[in-house]
């Protein structure tokens, strides 16, 4: 199976690192020439590939695909529109003229769901805006869910917070301590493990799942909990919350994770790694 992996960053890297089947071979896209030698020592990967893909550009390499994987997420001194909008145009317009099978996965962000007052939500909820960066997002799935070509298979997974090896919640709560966050700290937040993330996009492919789902823990902690709980282990100042302040653009829901479960996916880090009261 031939895999174009668009998108080499913190996802990119930690899939291209733990898939040992043999089955599989990638072509990986990066926009950092730097990377290029790194990536080509992968065992997995055919070939390293510097591409910035804009709006109008011709990808009819993707004729040469069984799945397309996108990773991508915003480089220094770019925007969301470049990043997202922009890219996910190019590959539909693309995608619109396959004449083969094609399974492409999409990794969006929870934060499409808006602000949610705590609520549980799920796939079918509706959508929600909370700033210009949330609706690029928001039209950015929409893009691949108005796919109209039958042989292009679609799936989008909704991740949470992102943590694992370099990314550790106890790391960020020292980027955090003794800080002033805006919000009240009761915002109900929602984390994916790296691994997680890794195991699912392989699930998603040999399962041949398409449509929405969302990739968050078990476990939904509000940010003044899960800090405070981080700090006093780690002995430093907790942060301080301004319910004041407009500036908290917290999506504050309990995201479902049970369709992706009711389709037989077992997470790996199901719980986050503290214990803490909700």
């Amino acid at each position: 199976m031939r895999i174009l992996l668009i998108g080499s960053g913190y996802v990119g890297q930690a899939l291209l690192n733990s898939w040992n089947n043999p089955n599989y071979s990638f072509v990986v896209t990066t926009t950092t020439k730097s990377k290029i030698k790194t990536i080509q020592q992968i065992q997995c990967v055919e070939e390293a590939l510097l591409l910035e893909i804009k709006k109008n550009t011709q990808l009819d390499l993707l004729k040469n695909f069984d799945v397309i994987i996108m990773n991508i997420a915003p480089k220094k001194g770019s925007n969301y529109s470049e990043t997202y909008f922009e890219v996910a145009s190019a590959i539909q317009k693309e995608l619109s003229n396959v004449k083969q099978s094609i399974f492409l996965i999409y990794t969006s962000s929870t934060s499409v769901y808006g602000p949610c007052e705590g609520r549980v939500v799920d796939e079918l909820t509706d959508k929600s805006s909370t700033s210009e960066n949330s609706q690029i997002l928001i039209d950015t799935e929409n893009i691949f869910l108005s796919s109209n070509n039958p042989l292009a298979q679609i799936c989008i997974l909704r991740l949470g917070g992102i943590y694992g090896p370099g990314r550790s919640l106890e790391s960020r709560a020292k980027m955090m301590s003794s800080r002033k966050l805006s919000g009240t700290g009761d915002e109900l937040t929602n984390h994916i493990h790296i691994s997680d993330i890794t195991a699912a996009i392989e699930f998603c492919i040999t399962h041949n799942l398409n449509g929405l789902y969302n990739l968050v823990g078990d476990e939904h902690p509000a940010r003044k909990n899960l800090y405070e709980h981080i700090c006093k282990q780690l002995s430093i100042p907790p942060p301080q919350f301004d319910a004041s302040s407009k500036g908290c653009k917290s999506t504050n829901a309990a995201v479902s994770n049970q369709k992706i479960k009711s389709c037989g996916y077992i997470f790996k880090e199901s719980k986050l790694p503290t214990t803490f009261a909700n």
